[in-house]
């Protein structure tokens, strides 16, 4: 009905009306979805910001809290409590579940006593309490749980060097390639030098010298390798006795 009149003048002008109408609807649609995208978007700055003030008021009350705990156990009102209080007070179960209600599984006091005493002195004042029980909260994080295997990584591969540099070492002492210092001493080239005199070293496993040693595990030890090495033969046996005295020498 409305394009009718506009027919009888030009039939040109009911499109530019059509067009006129389109770019009208969607130019309001346009506005009214970005009012609703900029009101959604605000929502989640403000339920970001929140969720922080929550998350640090949350935080602040479990602090307030543990401060109650440790004023608990703290009977002598030191600023300081020792093993002896605290497994005192973990003997109460009531004051038990006061502990646990800070999230803290309670297993072992003597290892929770010493997660929380960091500087080893045998007392747990109120920040480390605090700092020990935060950290000691719920279950591990994927971040600890991370750390942890790069720890252990790390720890594998020092270890792995460390195994293939003491192998190196007992071939080396097993062929009679290396000069050898006596039981209380360090072996091989890289790990001490021995008194050497005349030019040559004061022990050295070859079929002309015999090693020097004072008794026990490690003398029938040295005793077989230097038998061996003197057949000119080195047995599986004599590689692995050497093997654990060199490692008890070393460690």
């Amino acid at each position: 009905d409305i394009m009718e009149p506009l027919g009888y003048v030009d039939p040109i002008f009911i499109g530019l009306f059509l067009v006129y109408i389109s770019i009208s609807f969607f130019g309001v649609l346009n506005v009214v979805s970005a009012v609703f995208v900029e009101s959604a978007m605000a929502s989640a700055a403000h339920y970001k910001d929140l969720r922080i003030f929550e998350s640090r008021k949350a935080k602040s009350d479990m602090v307030k809290h543990m401060r109650d705990v440790f004023k608990q156990i703290d009977e002598d009102e030191s600023g300081e409590i020792s093993f002896e209080e605290m497994d005192h007070f973990l003997l109460d179960p009531q004051l038990r579940m006061y502990v646990e209600s800070l999230e803290v599984t309670v297993e072992d006091t003597a290892m929770l006593f010493q997660l929380m005493d960091q500087d080893d002195s045998g007392v747990v004042d109120i920040e480390e309490f605090c700092a020990g029980l935060l950290k000691l909260q719920g279950d591990a994080r994927s971040f600890d749980v991370h750390l942890l295997i790069f720890e252990v990584s790390k720890l594998q591969k020092r270890w792995d060097k460390f195994v293939l540099y003491v192998h190196d070492m007992l071939d080396e002492i097993c062929d009679g390639g290396i000069p050898v210092k006596g039981p209380s001493g360090a072996r091989g080239a890289s790990m001490g030098h021995g008194s050497l005199v005349s030019g040559r070293p004061s022990h050295f496993v070859d079929a002309d010298a015999r090693p020097r040693t004072t008794g026990g595990r490690g003398t029938r030890t040295r005793q077989l390798l230097f038998d061996d090495a003197h057949a000119g033969r080195t047995t599986r046996a004599a590689k692995a006795l050497a093997r654990d005295a060199v490692r008890e020498d070393v460690i």
